[in-house]
């Protein structure tokens, strides 16, 4: 049902059947991974079942297509110029979850979900949950309280806990990308998996629980032990004269014996019958200075020879002398050298010397175990590593992974522990704050 169809059925209730169905519900705590999701939010008007936010403009359920929030449609006969805090309040960031627990207990929970939204740029959200205890005995358990978002949201979306008003002492969970991959050529290619399809509805996270996310964000981290040889350049010597001077490196493999990942490598190019390959990378000058790594990685049998070419640009046509660079080769594992490059892209964007705009928090409130266990994700179930990669990580560029581990929608689970004493109860609450006026999407559609 479209959601202005809704609004406005909601619109004919009659005030007395509104209010009871305000009123918390009591239920059996014995919600289990999957069934969990089904809990309907104790709003003050009927939700979907992962709840949806009533606003004057309308309903709306899902989360935003992408981490960064889309200017807000104004609203009729106001300026497409107002700013946040002067539009009205079209829609939230994201969905609010259920608390979440993994054993069966005979607990019951009253749940009362607020939103307060004084403020069209943002909404207040407190969702308490009273836990009692019918039994002659005091339980304790482990819950987990999910949120949405991505790594590089870290100090936006993570929830304030308390228990009994006191600050809870919390472990953070990373569950698996929650959105899909598609073309990148439309109807022409249907299965192509070149582009990310970030989630965009609060369904996509419903199937992401439903399948065992919380199983996933618990289960240990994939370890790649596998063993690679890596050629590392370094100390290079460029020609001032020459603003995208570039070095390529040239060598032939044995595509059934070796492949091929990189990191810091500009440009490529490649002969799939005779296994010619052809990677390079600009050298740094006064007016272009990289400072990460610039990594050949060789999985498999190693190099037989290669060589280095100077060209005027990135093109590799036209051959310039007087660029070179040191090469150092040694071996690691997958896993040694991924967690290498996460923490140094940590201290490079803590530096200030980054200027993609990906990271929206301060690189020290993310953690380092999550982004690697993130990177490992994607290279195991999307990247080389996978048993049918997908077209966006085929390619071996650890660049990418490294990038979209913190980029990439999924749902962090919140654990803590609760005691809930004999014949007692306990209040659980969960405070965060969802960014407002999002237009995600809706101009132009039949959501508006």
């Amino acid at each position: 049902m479209k959601a202005e169809r809704l609004f406005t059925i909601i619109g004919l209730l009659d005030e007395d059947l509104i209010e009871e169905a305000g009123k918390a519900v009591k239920r059996p705590w014995t919600q289990t991974l999957g069934t969990a999701v089904a809990a309907c939010l104790a709003l003050s008007l009927a939700a979907g079942p992962m709840g949806a936010l009533l606003s004057p403009k309308g309903m709306k359920e899902e989360a935003p297509a992408s981490s960064a929030p889309a200017a807000a449609a104004p609203a009729a006969g106001e300026s497409a110029g107002a700013s946040a805090e002067e539009t009205p309040f079209l829609s939230y960031g994201g969905p609010v979850l259920a608390l979440l627990g993994t054993e069966d207990t005979p607990l019951t929970a009253e749940r009362t979900l607020s939103f307060n939204l004084a403020k069209p740029s943002t909404a207040q959200v407190e969702d308490l949950y009273t836990l009692s205890n019918p039994t002659d005995r005091d339980i304790t358990f482990t819950a987990y309280y999910p949120v949405t978002g991505s790594l590089s949201q870290m100090d936006s979306i993570l929830p304030a806990i308390t228990v009994d008003g006191a600050a809870a002492d919390t472990t953070l969970y990373a569950g698996r990308y929650a959105g899909r991959f598609t073309s990148a050529y439309g109807s022409s290619d249907p299965s192509g998996t070149d582009n990310l399809f970030q989630p965009n509805t609060w369904s996509f996270y419903d199937k992401r629980l439903s399948e065992g996310d919380l199983e996933d964000a618990l289960s240990p981290a994939p370890v790649l032990e596998e063993t690679v040889t890596v050629y590392e350049f370094s100390d290079f010597v460029t020609r001032e004269d020459y603003d995208a001077a570039t070095l390529a490196m040239e060598f032939t493999i044995d595509q059934e014996a070796t492949s091929i990942m990189t990191y810091g490598i500009n440009g490529a190019s490649w002969d799939e019958d005779s296994g010619w390959r052809q990677y390079d990378f600009f050298v740094p000058n006064g007016m272009r200075r990289e400072t990460r790594p610039k990594l050949l990685i060789v999985r498999g049998e190693d190099l037989a020879d290669y060589t280095l070419q100077g060209y005027t640009d990135g093109g590799c046509e036209t051959p310039l002398e007087g660029l070179s660079c040191s090469v150092a080769t040694y071996k690691t594992t997958i896993g040694e050298l991924l967690e290498r490059l996460c923490r140094e892209y940590l201290n490079y964007n803590a530096s200030g010397e980054d200027v993609s705009g990906i990271l929206k928090s301060d690189p020290e409130s993310i953690s380092l175990e999550l982004f690697c266990r993130c990177a490992a994700e994607i290279l195991t179930e999307y990247g080389v590593l996978a048993a049918e990669p997908t077209d966006r990580y085929g390619y071996g560029r650890l660049d990418e992974v490294i990038q979209e581990a913190l980029i990439l929608d999924r749902i962090f689970s919140t654990a803590f522990e609760v005691t809930v004493p004999s014949g007692g109860s306990v209040t659980v609450t969960a405070k965060c704050t969802k960014a407002g006026s999002f237009d995600f999407p809706g101009a132009d559609t039949d959501r508006q």
